[in-house]
């Protein structure tokens, strides 16, 4: 048996990823899966994020001042377990 194979443009996965993502988590709260996960910098992300502008924004403590910021960087361990992008349908 033969399965159809479909290739998905970036834009494509990124609008199922961003309609997923809402659909889970909501356009803004404070979610344990994402706290204590590090982004590509070693920084830890709190837990916060919010939805704007048709991005995602996840709030991280930098390692170097331990001053909060904000940034579209996505936790490293969220990345990891793929919850979203092996959703499209």
């Amino acid at each position: 048996m033969k399965t159809k194979t479909i290739n998905y443009s970036d834009e494509q996965k990124h609008e199922a990823y961003f309609k997923n993502f809402i659909r889970l988590f909501g356009t803004i709260g404070n979610d344990e899966r994402f706290k204590g996960c590090v982004n590509r910098l070693k920084d830890e992300c709190t837990g916060f994020f919010f939805v704007d502008d048709n991005m995602i924004w996840f709030e991280y403590i930098d390692k170097k001042d331990g001053k909060p910021y904000d940034s579209t960087l996505e936790p490293q361990r969220y990345l990891e377990t793929n919850v979203i992008t092996s959703q499209i349908k």
